[in-house]
Parts: C-alpha cells; structure tokens; sequence
C-alpha cells in the first residue's frame, strides 16, 4: 500500500499535509488500476488548469491531497476551455517582455512558446 501512495503522491502538484493524506488513500486501499487512473486525472487536470490560465480564466488552488482523494476528485469532469489565439499569443508576449526573452531570427513561434515556457517554469 504505501508504495502505491508514494507513486501517486510524487505526481500529486500540492505537498502539503502528506500523513493526512496517507490515511485517506488507505482507507481508500485502492488498486493499482485505481492509482493508474487517479494518476492521469490528476495530469489531465493540470493540462485542464494551463488552458484556464491561457484563457484567462480563474484557477483556483489545488484541494489538499487528503480532500482530493476522499472528494474522489479523479472523477472530476472537466469542462471544455476555449483559449482563442490572440490570448494565448498576448500572454505569451507579456511573459516574454517580463522575463527579457525576445524571439531569436529563424525561430519559429512555437520555438519561441516552447523557449519562453521553459524560462518560465526555471524562475518560478
């Protein structure tokens, strides 16, 4: 059991209250199917949170471990995100200006997305 919680604990985003955690993940004494699936919910609903942010939306914080596993949070449907173009390219720009990042000659615009995100994550 508890290395099926440490495999889905290392992809869970929010470190915080792990023991809290621990208990409601074996009450739960999921399978390794179970982990498997809970393990991809919780990447889908990182990619679902990037689309919000691109779009502008609100994202709220991350549910604390223990209350995403007994909230059975990997149920979760997540909704559609439009993200149109002209504001995913404008946010892109306005972090490419905080960072002092500018886009080299030849560079495509998704070498300079890519260039940009990874500058990016490296600073926070």
């Amino acid at each position: 059991m508890s290395e099926l919680f440490d495999k889905w604990y290392q992809h869970y985003p929010l470190k915080v209250s792990k023991g809290a955690a621990r208990k409601a993940f074996e009450k739960l004494n999921p399978s390794e199917v179970l982990v498997s699936r809970m393990i991809r919910a919780i990447h889908a609903q990182t990619q679902h949170r990037e689309k919000m942010k691109l779009a502008g939306r609100f994202v709220p914080e991350w549910k604390y471990p223990a209350t995403w596993i007994r909230a059975e949070c990997w149920e979760d449907e997540l909704p559609k995100v439009e993200v149109d173009k002209f504001s995913m390219r404008f946010d892109l720009e306005a972090t490419a200006r905080r960072l002092g990042v500018e886009a080299k000659i030849g560079e495509s615009w998704e070498q300079f997305e890519l260039r940009v995100r990874c500058i990016n994550e490296r600073t926070h």
